[in-house]
């Protein structure tokens, strides 16, 4: 629970807090981790880290390090997956 109130996608359950995110900036998320099959392109690697910044409220720059990327990707399913 500590990690969940700390996410700006989060919400409470029982309506404590709401998340601050748009449905538009959501569905953007689930659209690009939609084009995830394998390699990433530079663009895509772009895109999917500005929006891990975003909800996450984190500073992470662009990396070039697989498993740093496909944990990025993990962490940005798992966030959609907990909506």
């Amino acid at each position: 629970m500590p990690i969940k109130t700390k996410l700006k996608i989060a919400s409470c359950p029982i309506g404590k807090w709401y998340s601050s995110f748009d449905e538009k900036l959501i569905e953007e998320l689930e659209k690009e981790l939609g084009k995830v099959d394998g390699r990433l392109t530079g663009k895509q690697n772009k895109k999917l880290t500005d929006l891990y910044n975003k909800f996450t409220g984190s500073k992470k720059n662009v990396s070039t390090c697989t498993p740093c990327v496909v944990k990025m990707i993990e962490t940005l399913k798992e966030i959609i997956n907990g909506k």
